[in-house]
């Protein structure tokens, strides 16, 4: 059996620490929670502080409906792969601040709303630099999607516990697409379909994110797409 590499399987912040690229090239279903989003809320002219921005994936996309996007990301790798992707696409309007979630390196009632995707997001703290009236948007998968379709497989492959806090994330049947969180978030899922172009793509990043066996099983299968059960999150700001 070889060796597991370094970065291991599954080890997200070393991954997109030291392989941001990699990690870049995966993320595509947070292209589907800012979908949603500026489906759900006009951006136009809008300024926004994106909470654990990681490599832009979610910030360079809302840059072309927003006045100013401020990406907010702890780790150094991702963070200068975003701004080597700000200067490849000469984006003027999107800046990354180095800063925890916890402790945002931004003014009160500074941004008009602040996203959150796939990130552990300090909400009270999100909601301080909110202007009044502005909404705070979090984002990430369903339960039981943490892996997308993959989950289930996943989860049995790493031998998670169906019922275990952790097996919530990668084995739950569908629930209701809509409801309210004990926090008075209200939050919806849907479906959203992430393209990697060929089975030969796909493969190569799922099987560096969760190991060979993810990646031989989308190369037997010929799948160059991965469905994705997502969860959008939003809170209004009081006025």
């Amino acid at each position: 059996m070889a060796p597991e590499p370094d970065p291991g399987y599954f080890q997200f912040d070393d991954i997109i620490e030291k392989l941001p690229g990699i990690y870049h090239a995966f993320a595509l279903s947070t292209l589907g929670l800012v979908e949603r989003l500026c489906k759900s809320c006009d951006l136009q002219g809008s300024t926004l502080a994106d909470i654990c921005a990681g490599t832009g994936r979610g910030a360079l996309t809302l840059a072309s409906a927003a006045s100013h996007v401020y990406a907010v990301e702890l780790q150094r790798g991702p963070s200068l792969f975003g701004c080597e992707q700000i200067r490849a696409q000469d984006i003027a309007n999107v800046t990354y601040l180095m800063g925890d979630s916890n402790t945002l390196p931004l003014r009160s009632t500074s941004v008009d709303h602040a996203v959150g995707m796939w990130g552990v997001v300090n909400r009270r703290e999100a909601e301080r630099i909110v202007r009044p009236g502005g909404r705070v948007f979090l984002g990430g998968c369903a339960p039981g999607n943490m892996a997308g379709e993959l989950s289930p497989m996943i989860g049995a492959l790493y031998g998670i516990p169906r019922d275990s806090t952790l097996g919530e994330m990668f084995f739950a049947d569908v629930g209701p697409d809509r409801g309210v969180d004990d926090e008075g978030y209200s939050w919806e899922d849907f479906d959203h379909v992430t393209d990697y172009g060929t089975p030969e793509e796909a493969a190569r990043l799922y099987g560096r994110i969760y190991g060979p066996q993810v990646s031989q099983h989308l190369q037997d299968q010929e799948k160059s797409t991965v469905h994705w059960r997502l969860r959008l999150l939003s809170h209004q700001v009081d006025p």
